[in-house]
């Protein structure tokens, strides 16, 4: 383990991967040396600057995102980038492969990109999101850069989490404040209408009038830029740079938020291994369906069992 944990300060970026994917993993086996890495790093203390970068589909999110990052590599700044997409319904994995999306950014030596599918999880992240951030908090990386699955009101979780939120704004969507793109106004911090080039130039500036008002009733900074053509992306390293620490106590409903979700996926797992409790699962589903019972009275009744499996009860003198 120590030498692997030496591999993994030493920058070897296919150690870090290899980290990851313990830290993702479903095995038993895998999550354990995940714990004992862990175990190794902590308590971190971390200097590290969050970044999450949202936005609808063909917006340019990892354009911005090679065209952003690759100015603060240039700085000699240590970049980790953690995309999400869709997953493959097939081998579960990630669809698009931001790798191939960010070329300029993945030349250099001090950027570490890391695609993984969703995994169907809600909020534009993955199931351990917050795990692999407190990896890249431990290696020291100065800056780490979260592009999300898509825009939606759900995405609250990875505002959440971030130290500045940005949400790329698509030219002629100025429609979209009606639609899914209102609520996640309420916790963005930077709002930029990319790919104001060439033939959408002028709906770029239209779009920007429209986000105007409420911009500046929220006091977001909004920005016009093309990634494609490398304009005003020294603006958003700017506003960035005057950014406060994230909202500790966002930060903390998010991890109580995924600590419950965490001891569902416990709770599901310990049901589906244990044979009894999951065919008394699949009848209470069967009674529900015949609405023979509600859920309420199926919790009620099968939840003090479940524990008491656990061995919670007898464990803490409760029985």
């Amino acid at each position: 383990m120590d030498s692997f944990i030496q591999k993994l300060r030493s920058f070897d970026r296919a150690a870090i991967a290899q980290a990851i994917t313990l830290i993702e993993s479903k095995k038993e086996s895998d999550q354990d040396l995940a714990d004992s890495l862990f175990q190794k790093l902590l308590p971190i203390k971390s200097t590290s600057f969050v970044i999450g970068v949202t936005g609808a589909p063909g917006v340019g999110k990892s354009c911005f995102i090679d065209v952003f990052g690759s100015k603060l590599a240039v700085l000699n700044k240590k970049i980790a980038i953690l995309t999400y997409d869709p997953s493959s319904t097939v081998s579960g994995g990630s669809l698009l492969g931001d790798k191939t999306r960010m070329m300029h950014l993945s030349q250099h030596k001090n950027v570490f990109i890391r695609p993984s599918p969703s995994k169907s999880t809600l909020g534009g992240l993955g199931p351990r999101t917050f795990e692999t951030i407190q990896l890249f908090q431990a290696l020291g990386f100065d800056y780490i850069i979260i592009e999300s699955v898509g825009v939606g009101q759900s995405e609250i979780d990875l505002a959440s989490l971030v130290d500045c939120f940005i949400l790329l704004l698509v030219p002629g969507g100025g429609d979209d404040l009606q639609g899914l793109k209102k609520g996640i106004l309420e916790f963005c911090d930077i709002l930029l209408v990319n790919k104001a080039d060439n033939a959408l130039r002028a709906m770029a500036e239209q779009t920007m009038h429209d986000y105007t008002y409420i911009a500046k009733a929220k006091k977001i900074p909004l920005h016009l830029i093309s990634a494609l053509e490398n304009q005003g992306i020294d603006d958003v390293i700017d506003i960035i740079k005057q950014q406060k620490p994230k909202n500790q106590k966002k930060q903390k409903d998010f991890i109580r938020h995924i600590l419950l979700a965490q001891m569902m996926d416990c709770l599901d797992k310990k049901i589906s291994d244990d044979d009894v409790l999951s065919n008394m699962f699949n009848k209470y589903i069967l009674s529900i369906e015949k609405n023979a019972l509600t859920p309420h009275q199926v919790l009620k009744d099968f939840l003090p069992k479940v524990i008491e499996s656990l061995g919670i009860m007898k464990k803490n003198n409760l029985s």
